[in-house]
């Protein structure tokens, strides 16, 4: 991450359309909120490669999880808006909705009292027409600050999964 960083070809990742669209976490460090999730399904009933995407839109972000089989969906979308200051940062949250989507049906769910006042910052370290890597900043989560992410672009025929 860091040899890509220095050669974003990007100035302004925050600012930038490039941002806009869908994307796929290919990789994720250890700590991250979805790492924990994945070790935590290993051995239930949802066990398997679960996929996470994100649409960043304009003042919004909506991160899906999507489970083995598409048939049990996590939802988290919240606004999201570019550092006033830092170029490479955007601020998310909150309003948070948290859903539930199963089978095609939404439920939607209470956002944890803990978490639904926080904002986090995210830095884009990289970003490029098919890469993102991006990293919680400091005022992030406690528990997630500093974890990495690795997002390829998704491109018009893997849409249908959003």
């Amino acid at each position: 991450a860091k040899a890509l960083e220095c050669c974003n070809p990007c100035t302004s990742p925050a600012r930038d359309s490039l941002l806009l669209g869908e994307w796929e976490l290919v990789w994720s460090s250890p700590g991250s909120d979805f790492a924990r999730l994945e070790r935590r399904l290993r051995g239930g009933p949802l066990e398997g490669q679960a996929k996470s995407l994100q649409e960043i839109g304009n003042g919004y972000s909506r991160n899906v999880v999507v489970f083995p089989g598409d048939f049990v969906r996590v939802v988290i979308t919240a606004t999201v808006d570019a550092d006033s200051v830092k170029v490479d940062t955007t601020n998310v949250g909150p309003p948070y909705t948290f859903e539930l989507q199963i089978a095609g049906i939404s439920i939607p769910l209470k956002f944890p009292a803990e978490f639904a006042q926080e904002r986090t910052c995210l830095r884009t370290l990289y970003l490029d027409e098919d890469l993102k890597i991006s990293r919680v900043g400091a005022f992030g989560e406690r528990t997630t600050e500093g974890s990495l992410f690795v997002h390829v672009r998704r491109r018009a025929e893997q849409s249908r999964d959003l």
